[in-house]
């Protein structure tokens, strides 16, 4: 699990926790207590064992006592179900340092009911006082953070690429985007990202506006390895530095589609919107996954040094001294013998071998979960030993009587190919 996240989605832990007897309450009512009085810092000094394992586990059984506590005082508490699923990210954490650097006047490391007054969101504040003693300690705040994060939609890519831009944009380095740095260039529609109208573009409008752009994109069906490919495209061919590929810009790489065919609006240019469909509708036509598309790449990325889709003849005679095991590799590709390798040849080729080999990179992944759940003595192999006896475990786990269908050619054990085919079957039939 990676640093910065603390996880609310600890089920187990809730409905556990939620039949405790009556008269233990008291005792679970101190522990929040102690624990909502203190900073974010000071509980991974005080109680985490391990850094690094940071406070999800924590926050789950914090939650998990609020939740209890709830059911038997005043409704003033959200509901648990909307605590439940809330994921807090490093923004969260840092929006709340801010709140209280800028609200907790005695500087106590929490607000008291006076100082929450000076918060923009004043009149819910008490919905977020979840120990219930008048005051929103660090955590506390980082958890209405959060929920007001995706209540609108808002996900931490979302953020990383606000704060990316504001550090780029931001000449003066006040934290916001003055109508001085607002070009004819940049953004292309400032006033749809200005929600107050007041002439700047603060890091929660951006936020917000990115996260809205991420929908669109996954309405159409773009995602990440699209998104990224076409943003690199883009500021590798946009000579005239106007956000887009105008035509004679769009000549320069190989795109394995038409570009005129994806300029929607018939300006003669493509705009990032419009690349990245281009790159999807190629992605998705081919049957390419994202894990052979970014592998695609990465075998062109140390020959194509000019950037335009293509190892030209030259290239792979220069990479040829250097890594002639490389040159070879890339001429595998080279599928209708040219002498030159474009990155569509290597997509179309990595998706016949997937193809062929009978499962995809998700169910790749999915065996090697397995395969470590099951073997025991790590030689790659699941023994029948190592399965589960009829009755024994759940979900999750391979039986016994599961051997006879996976193990195809009949050696009693299972590799991790034959689990892959094995998962892709099951998916298969489950989707029909």
């Amino acid at each position: 699990m990676r640093e910065n996240h603390w996880l609310l989605k600890h089920q187990e832990v809730f409905q556990q926790l939620a039949n405790v007897p009556e008269e233990h309450l008291v005792d679970f009512e101190t522990v929040l207590h102690f624990l909502f009085s203190r900073s974010v810092a000071t509980l991974m000094k005080e109680i985490s064992p391990v850094a690094g394992s940071t406070l999800f586990l924590y926050t789950a059984f914090v939650l998990s006592q609020a939740a209890m506590i709830a059911t038997r005082s005043p409704a003033q508490l959200l509901s648990t179900n909307k605590f439940f699923d809330l994921t807090l990210i490093e923004a969260d954490l840092k929006d709340s340092a801010e709140a209280l650097s800028l609200c907790d006047v005695d500087d106590n490391g929490s607000l008291d009911a006076q100082e929450q007054t000076n918060l923009t969101w004043a009149r819910s504040a008490r919905q977020f006082d979840i120990s219930g003693d008048g005051r929103l300690t660090h955590l506390e705040i980082a958890i209405r953070f959060a929920y007001t994060r995706e209540e609108a939609g808002v996900q931490e890519i979302d953020r990383t690429v606000a704060e990316r831009t504001m550090r780029l944009r931001d000449r003066n380095g006040n934290g916001q985007i003055d109508p001085s740095e607002i070009t004819l260039e940049w953004p292309e529609d400032p006033d749809q990202i200005d929600v107050n109208r007041d002439g700047i573009l603060t890091l929660q409008e951006l936020t917000a506006e990115f996260a809205v752009r991420r929908e669109v994109r996954a309405a159409v069906g773009i995602v990440g390895v699209d998104q990224g490919w076409a943003i690199k495209i883009r500021n590798r061919f946009d000579a005239n530095r106007n956000g887009k590929l105008d035509e004679d810009e769009w000549t320069q790489y190989q795109f394995p589609k038409s570009p005129a065919s994806y300029d929607e609006d018939k300006d003669r240019s493509l705009s990032l919107m419009e690349l990245a469909t281009l790159l999807a509708k190629h992605r998705i036509e081919l049957g390419i996954s994202n894990q052979d598309q970014l592998a695609s790449r990465s075998l062109m990325r140390p020959v194509d040094n000019d950037f335009d889709g293509k190892a030209s003849t030259s290239e792979i005679e220069a990479i040829k001294s250097n890594v002639p095991q490389h040159a070879e590799m890339i001429l595998e590709f080279d599928t209708n013998k040219d002498g030159e390798v474009k990155l569509s040849e290597i997509e179309e080729e990595l998706s016949k071998r997937r193809e062929a080999m009978g499962y995809s990179a998700q169910h790749a992944s999915a065996a090697k979960r397995l395969m470590q759940r099951h073997d025991s003595n790590r030689d790659q192999k699941i023994s029948p030993s190592e399965l589960r006896e009829e009755g024994d475990g759940g979900k999750g786990y391979l039986k016994q009587s599961d051997l006879v269908q996976i193990d195809q050619n009949a050696d009693e054990r299972i590799d991790l190919e034959e689990l892959a085919r094995h998962i892709a079957r099951e998916s298969t039939s489950v989707a029909k």
